[in-house]
């Protein structure tokens, strides 16, 4: 194996996009990695960086795979030369199931719905996975400029991505169709899952939840510090967003025709939902949701200056279901119900409310009862309803 230019690795990625089988590897002279002998730490390494999408080539220890070898392809390179391993792929599908990504690994696609990663016939697995994610976080993950796709028309059960991840990027990707989660970033109760960003994707038509953060498979382990921006959420069967954590950042988000909660914060504090557009056309879920329950205080959570409109049982929905929800936020929100079934613009039921604050929301629509219906124990000045 020789080096590769940038230049060379753009020409062998158009030659295979134009159907030419090769298959190309450039190296800069590291060993075989092997996973057994390698010490996956989940305490993070100095000289973290964050990859910009257009030096993606320019990197040392980069590998070309095209379509035509498959997530099989893709994995056999990670196994090779992972950690610290940059893999791009070109325009096409890749077929398969359980493409491991551990610390360090970049996949770099051509854009989206040119570069396909899908869920293989009849798997009824995940796509995309972290290695013992009951134990550890593979570290600064990242995927640009592809769609994923969970071919759920074909299998029954199966996350599109479920895992760990400390420090993840997650940039202009797709993540469609999925037979359940489009994408499960799972807590640890063993390992760090802070830091991680998804920006300028999109997530669509999952049977289950579109993004769902925190909890897994065996715990109920919470996540802390994502940051979702100027992401797209529609016609998914679950909620649109499921955060189980604190410090979590939906901003500027695009929330469409989604069944159940466009953003449910289950228990956490200091999550933010922020600039963002929701809208329902059926009254099947609420739009935002904030729960306390099972041993846990919500505390600290913020919703402030989104557009909702459309058909909801209520445009914001808060319960304290025996923990007291505290310092909730819901501020300067215009909020326009229309629809049989819209209930409330804005309604708290259940136990304690403390120092929670109800200001200068704009509320107008046709709602079957009152469109602020709070305790007496908020502060309610300047919404207009």
């Amino acid at each position: 194996m020789t080096d590769v230019s940038r230049r060379e690795l753009l020409k062998l990625t158009g030659t295979a996009a134009g159907g030419g089988a090769i298959t190309y590897a450039a190296t800069n002279g590291r060993a075989r990695f092997d996973r057994e002998e390698e010490d996956e730490t989940t305490t993070p390494r100095g000289g973290a960086r964050s990859l910009p999408s257009d030096s993606a080539l320019a990197r040392e220890n980069t590998y070309f795979v095209p379509p035509a070898d498959g997530i099989g392809g893709i994995q056999a390179v990670i196994d090779d030369h992972a950690p610290d391993v940059t893999v791009v792929l070109g325009s096409g599908t890749y077929v398969g199931s359980e493409l491991t990504v551990r610390h360090d690994v970049r996949l770099i696609g051509a854009g989206v719905n040119a570069t396909t990663l899908k869920l293989a016939d009849g798997a009824n697995t995940d796509l995309v996975v972290t290695p013992n994610p009951d134990r550890r976080a593979s570290l600064r993950v990242r995927m640009e400029h592809l769609t994923c796709d969970g071919n759920k028309a074909h299998n029954s059960t199966g996350d599109i991505v479920y895992g760990v991840f400390w420090n993840g990027r997650f940039v202009d990707c797709e993540f469609v169709d999925a037979p359940t989660n489009g994408f499960w970033l799972a807590g640890s109760p063993n390992a760090s899952t802070d830091n991680n960003v998804f920006r300028n994707c999109l997530f669509a038509r999952s049977k289950g939840n579109g993004l769902r953060l925190g909890g897994s498979r065996t715990t109920g382990a919470a996540v802390g510090v994502a940051r979702i921006d100027t992401c797209w959420f529609g016609r998914n069967g679950g909620d649109a967003m499921q955060i189980r954590g604190n410090g979590n950042f939906v901003t500027s988000g695009k929330f469409y025709e989604n069944a159940g909660t466009d953003v449910y914060i289950d228990r956490g504090h200091r999550n933010l939902v922020l600039d963002s557009d929701l809208s329902k056309p059926i009254p099947t879920a609420p739009c935002i949701s904030v729960r306390s329950a099972k041993g846990v205080d919500s505390s600290g959570n913020r919703i402030a200056g989104n557009v909702i409109y459309g058909s909801f049982p209520d445009a914001v929905f808060c319960r304290a279901d025996g923990n007291d929800v505290r310092s909730l936020q819901i501020q300067n929100n215009m909020i326009d119900g229309s629809g049989e079934g819209t209930r409330t613009g804005i309604r708290a039921v259940g136990g304690e409310y403390i120092g929670c604050v109800a200001q200068g929301n704009a509320v107008v629509g046709s709602f079957s009862e009152a469109a602020i219906q709070l305790p007496s124990s908020w502060t309610t000045t300047g919404n207009s309803a």
